[in-house]
């Protein structure tokens, strides 16, 4: 079976070999690069792989241009932000430049193998610090002093956490170790009590009472 490629764009030596050690462990096959042209050129050459894993800042320069001019040429190439900055006006602009996730690089080595797979699955991963402002900027007109109409269990707060995180149904189960069945007990039971009807709800009712 032939390895999916993932290419990194990091110009940080150190911890771009960091990275290319750690995906190569998880059995990816990796390009690594440190240099904007090169990732664009590789884009025009269809030879960006499955996931991009993108530093934003590079030789002091922010790269949201690049990441729009790559995502023009390879649009279903999702690329993940990795990046050492969390302020707004790194997150949103990434986002806005077609990034798919955005992962800070302290929290990021021992979850590389997590990220491309959820993202390869489909999905959006998001560090904890950012996705709760992401979450408060998508509902920004809620009152910040709603209750839960009843206290949230230990398990309940713990499984909208992850929802609130991007972890799948399947993912909780085995991060909390429960099964699918009582995930999505927890799951019913938490949206009850917050009033709420889907997981952006949730964790946007969670966000603002400060559960988390």
């Amino acid at each position: 079976m032939d390895k999916v490629h993932v290419t990194v764009v990091e110009d940080d030596p150190i911890f771009r070999d960091a990275v290319t050690e750690v995906l190569s462990d998880e059995g990816f096959a990796i390009t690594a690069t440190d240099s904007a042209g090169e990732a664009i050129k590789l884009a025009k050459e269809n030879r960006l792989g499955a996931v991009v894993l993108f530093d934003l800042d590079l030789d002091g320069r922010a790269e949201f241009a690049t990441i729009e001019a790559v995502k023009k040429l390879q649009p279903r190439v999702p690329i993940v932000a990795l990046t050492a900055h969390v302020a707004d006006d790194w997150v949103f602009p990434a986002l806005e430049a077609g990034c798919s996730g955005y992962v800070v690089k302290l929290e990021a080595i021992e979850q590389l193998g997590r990220v491309v797979r959820e993202v390869l699955n489909g999905g959006s991963p998001l560090s904890a610090m950012v996705g709760k402002r992401v979450l408060e900027r998508l509902y920004p007109t809620a009152a910040k002093t709603d209750v839960p109409k009843e206290e949230l269990s230990e398990r309940e707060l713990a499984v909208i956490r992850e929802l609130a995180e991007g972890y799948t149904y399947e993912q909780i189960s085995l991060r909390l170790e429960l099964s699918i069945g009582t995930v999505r007990s927890y799951v019913l039971r938490a949206y009850r009590k917050l009033g709420v009807r889907s997981k952006s709800e949730a964790a946007a009712a969670a966000v603002r009472m400060k559960l988390f």
